[in-house]
């Protein structure tokens, strides 16, 4: 069973706008990984589906997101 999406693209006219530099350098895939797990709430199963990815595939992408992130608000990166 397919997850339930949002029809259309609610973001759309939005332009994305990070609140700190280390998430406006995630590679693609980890930002998608990102966005369907807390934007969009899918489970890991579901994100797997979905990006059409294994479910370790989710949970790396998702560890290296973390990671990324705690070292940019350690060094004082966050934007206003």
């Amino acid at each position: 069973m397919r997850p339930h999406l949002p029809r259309g693209r609610p973001w759309r006219g939005r332009p994305a706008r990070p609140s700190c530099r280390p998430c406006a350098s995630f590679p693609s895939g980890t930002a998608n990984v990102v966005a369907c797990r807390y934007l969009l709430d899918l489970s890991e199963a579901e994100t797997a589906e979905v990006l059409g990815v294994a479910k370790g595939t989710v949970k790396s992408r998702l560890s290296r997101a973390f990671v990324r992130l705690r070292e940019g608000l350690d060094g004082g990166e966050v934007e206003p």
